[in-house]
């Protein structure tokens, strides 16, 4: 992931790609694109997010670069689904 400056970084970005992907494996669609494309699509949504942050501008966490942070310490929404 060369978007990220950080290898542990981009190891959480690759963990939490394949992660979306095997929960959202029955909404993956062949005819619309290749498998490799869906990954990177998620791959890309979870960098542009972590950039963005929650509030459409804000980083997340409050500074930039803040993905592993912000999958050490999910969202207490998210909570449920680790416990």
């Amino acid at each position: 992931m060369r978007q990220l400056d950080d290898e542990g970084a981009a190891r959480d970005v690759v963990q939490e790609t394949f992660v979306r992907a095997w929960r959202a494996a029955d909404r993956f669609d062949p005819s619309l694109a290749s498998l490799r494309v869906w990954l990177f699509a998620i791959a890309r949504n979870l960098v542009v997010g972590d950039r963005m942050g929650p509030d459409n501008g804000a980083p997340a966490g409050g500074r930039p670069g803040s993905l592993r942070a912000s999958l050490h310490q999910p969202r207490p929404c998210r909570r449920h689904a680790i416990s």
